[in-house]
């Protein structure tokens, strides 16, 4: 894959605190790395050797720093993108390897390890998994070993108990404490009307944890409707609905980057913040007080095939 490069020896040792990745990320299969340090240039490495073919420049940034040349910028072209992410760091002149700096908490993943902590706290309880088909392989079953699982989908496949459309619920007959979504909710054509339902089948005080993306690509066309961002989720989950959100957050910072060169604000647009999942902790205080109970397939074409 490389043609590795020796690294560069050493010198003393200075304060750790001199180093911060902002980013470490592939674009085209280019490997980028940005950030600051009040050293010498730094180095991307692959499990410890040095990239080869790499281009680092340096500029003056006012901010967290305040030397000159402080900022850094290293570009390196790879041949061959399947690589081992957690091998790839960025090294400076101090021995200090990092991957990324974290600049602000990312909450998603607090949210979910909660739920099942709650779930887990009930063995037994009745749990529904709205969009549980296992499209590629993969399912969140084993997530809540101990209690009475039950998985819908619109479509029929593996891990599916029961085949019916989030918007309406169709042929739910029981109420469960707890639900769960995973990149469902971005492929609903009326969420809110799919919240509306899944109040329905929650008992008062049940809890949901769903999860979907404020930015991802576009996919699985033309069922692509929404994203989400954390504060969403209270315009889904309110007192219309018959909920409460006791907690939203992001995870997996990233960044929007345009495809051509743009001039004006376009041109700066990768170096504000996204996230590539957003989620919600809700509870169901009541019945919904208004009523948004629809069924959008005489409107569209509901028959997902992805």
């Amino acid at each position: 894959m490389f043609q590795f490069l020796k690294p560069r020896p050493a010198p003393a040792l200075r304060p750790l605190t001199e180093d911060f990745v902002d980013r470490l990320s592939m674009l085209d299969g280019i490997l980028i790395a940005t950030g600051w340090t009040t050293g010498a240039d730094p180095v991307i490495l692959y499990d410890g050797k040095l990239v080869p073919n790499q281009i680092c420049v340096r500029f003056t940034r006012p901010s967290p720093a305040t030397a000159i040349n402080d900022g850094f910028r290293i570009a390196a072209p790879l041949v061959d993108r399947q690589i081992a992410n957690e091998n790839v760091s960025v090294g400076f002149d101090n021995g200090n390897r990092l991957r990324r700096s974290p600049k602000r908490p990312e909450g998603s993943h607090g949210i979910i390890d909660r739920f099942c902590k709650m779930v887990a706290a009930k063995p037994g309880a009745p749990l529904i998994e709205i969009g549980s088909r296992a499209r590629s392989g993969n399912t969140y079953r084993h997530l809540f070993p101990d209690c009475e699982y039950f998985g819908v989908d619109v479509s029929t496949g593996p891990n599916v108990d029961l085949v019916t459309d989030a918007h309406t619920l169709e042929g739910v007959t029981k109420t469960f404490d707890f639900a769960f979504s995973v990149s469902v909710f971005e492929h609903l054509m009326m969420p809110w009307v799919a919240a509306h339902a899944l109040n329905r089948v929650l008992n008062v005080g049940g809890l949901a944890f769903i999860q979907s993306h404020p930015a991802w690509p576009l996919h699985e066309e033309p069922w692509d409707f929404f994203r989400f961002s954390k504060e969403s989720w209270a315009s889904i989950f309110n007192a219309f609905t018959g909920f409460e959100v006791l907690d939203a957050g992001y995870a997996i910072e990233a960044a929007i980057v345009p495809a051509n060169m743009e001039s004006g604000p376009l041109q700066s647009l990768d170096e504000h913040p996204t996230f590539l999942l957003s989620a919600c902790l809700a509870r169901k205080i009541g019945p919904a007080s208004a009523d948004w109970a629809a069924n959008p397939a005489p409107l569209y074409n509901l028959n997902y095939p992805h």
